[in-house]
């Protein structure tokens, strides 16, 4: 029997594009993955002391810990225009 591709395996399989395990999707560095784990985590942590010094009414501390997260964000991705 031979294969043929139609329109419908096409269709079918483009949402998958990307996933990490489609072998088409190329493979990141794992140093890469590691710096973007490790800002988000950085940045997650930064927020949920801004929220919590939010919830306790010290504004001044939460803009400071809001402005670490940007700053942990930015170093990655570089600074938005």
């Amino acid at each position: 029997m031979i294969a043929t591709a139609t329109k419908f395996d096409a269709d079918y399989a483009r949402p998958c594009m990307n996933h990490p395990h489609d072998p088409r999707t190329p493979e990141a560095d794992g140093d890469e993955v590691e710096a973007i784990e490790d800002a988000i985590k950085d940045a997650r942590e930064w927020l949920q002391m801004a929220e919590t010094a939010a919830y306790r009414g010290d504004w001044k501390r939460a803009r400071q810990r809001l402005i670490e997260a940007r700053l942990t964000l930015e170093s990655l991705v570089g600074e938005a225009q």
